[in-house]
């Protein structure tokens, strides 16, 4: 549901995809993350195949709080918008 977000960081030094960035983000809200530190920590307690599921790849690095909090900084809301609309959350 991310991949068609367009992502409007520099392609200079960028390391981690925003579609990934956003999966991470968003899979700490859902388990109740409440700061970007905690979405982080989130991430760094999951194991290999949940982040898999994610995105990352066993070995990768995960993306660091200042990463995803500028990735999010960024991000034209409009945009994130866009991909969901029409999209069933709940059956």
């Amino acid at each position: 549901m991310f991949a068609d977000v367009p992502d409007p960081r520099g392609r200079r030094g960028v390391r981690h995809r925003l579609d990934v960035v956003l999966a991470l983000a968003a899979a700490g809200v859902l388990a109740g993350c409440r700061t970007l530190l905690a979405v982080w920590e989130h991430m760094a307690d999951l194991d290999p195949g949940d982040l898999a599921e994610l995105g990352i790849k066993e070995g990768r690095p995960l993306p660091s709080e200042s990463t995803i909090r500028r990735a999010l900084q960024v991000l034209d809301p409009d945009d994130l918008d866009a991909p969901i609309e029409g999209v069933r959350l709940f059956v």
